[in-house]
């Protein structure tokens, strides 16, 4: 299971991520099947995210990733 330092860590690292690519001015933006926007910050996120939690075994589902058998 995580513990909350490692929660805290794994937030601030997923925002720097985000941060560091809107800075860029260089979002790279596609869109989805539903004509929802996805730019490289939604993806860079969301695989800080998944990689820590994929360290537990939370399953994971998320507007960026695949579906899950639940």
């Amino acid at each position: 299971m995580l513990n909350t330092e490692k929660i805290i860590s794994t937030i601030i690292d997923a925002g720097k991520k985000t941060l560091d690519i809107y800075a860029k001015d260089d979002y790279k933006v596609s869109f989805k099947e539903d004509s929802s926007p996805l730019t490289a910050a939604d993806k860079a996120s969301n695989e800080v995210i998944v990689n820590t939690l994929d360290e537990t075994e939370i399953p994971v589902l998320s507007e960026e990733g695949k579906s899950i058998p639940y």
